[in-house]
C-alpha cells in the first residue's frame, strides 16, 4: 500500500495537536514534517506545542521546523486564550524533541523540489494559517510542480458574499484576509487546493 506524503503546516494548539497525533499514528500517511506558523498564540508557542505533540507520539522521526511569526500584510491577531501560551508540561510533558534548524519555507521548498525531482508530488496539509505556504510559493513559484494538493481548513461564504464584484472564490482562509498577497500565489500555482 502506498502511502500519502504530507506536510503539515500548522499553528498547534488543541484542535491541530488533535490532527497531528492522526496523522503521525496512521499507517496511511507518512508525515515527511510540520512547519509551524503563529496563530493563536506566538510563534515560539506553537513551536513548543508541535515539539511536545511529536515528543508525545514518539514519532522521533518527523521534524518540527519553525516558520513565520505572523501575517504578510497586517499585524498579528491573536487568538482569546494567547495567555495560556504553549500547552502546560502537567497537560503535555516536554520531551527531548526540539526544532529543526531549517526554516519552515525552507524545508516546504526543498521537499516540493526533490518530490517534482522523483515525480511524486506531496500534499500541503495547512490547518493553520497559510503564510509558510504562502511564502514558500510567492518565493519559489517553482515548488508548485511538487505539490500534488494543498489541503487547507477553510469557510465557504454564503452565495451572497460571493456574488459581489471583486469576488471570485467560494473559499476563503481562516484567519487570513482577503486582502492578503498569499491568494495570487495560489491563483498562478498549479497546485489543486482542497
Amino acid at each position: 500500500m502506498s502511502r500519502h506524503r504530507i506536510i503539515i503546516d500548522a499553528d498547534p494548539g488543541v484542535d491541530d495537536a488533535a490532527a497531528i497525533l492522526m496523522a503521525l499514528a496512521s499507517p496511511e500517511i507518512e508525515v515527511l514534517g510540520i512547519s509551524v506558523v503563529a496563530g493563536n498564540v506566538a510563534l515560539k508557542d506553537t513551536v513548543a506545542n508541535a515539539c511536545k505533540i511529536v515528543g508525545l507520539s514518539g514519532r522521533k522521526d518527523v521534524d518540527v521546523h519553525a516558520g513565520a511569526s505572523g501575517p504578510l500584510v497586517r499585524e498579528q491577531v491573536y487568538g482569546k486564550y494567547v495567555e495560556i501560551g504553549s500547552f502546560d508540561d502537567e497537560l503535555v510533558v516536554s520531551g527531548d524533541i526540539t526544532p529543526s534548524d531549517e526554516h519552515a519555507v525552507r524545508f516546504i521548498v526543498r521537499t516540493a523540489r526533490a518530490a517534482a525531482r522523483a515525480g511524486d508530488p506531496i500534499t500541503l496539509c495547512a490547518i493553520g494559517p497559510l503564510t509558510n505556504v504562502a511564502l514558500a510559493l510567492i518565493q519559489h513559484p517553482d515548488v508548485a510542480k511538487g505539490i500534488g494538493r494543498i489541503v487547507s481548513m477553510g469557510e465557504r461564504l454564503p452565495r451572497s458574499a460571493i456574488a459581489r464584484p471583486g469576488r471570485n472564490s467560494t473559499f476563503m482562509p481562516i484567519r487570513m484576509p482577503p486582502r492578503s498577497s498569499m491568494v495570487p500565489a495560489f491563483h498562478s500555482s498549479s497546485c489543486r487546493l482542497t
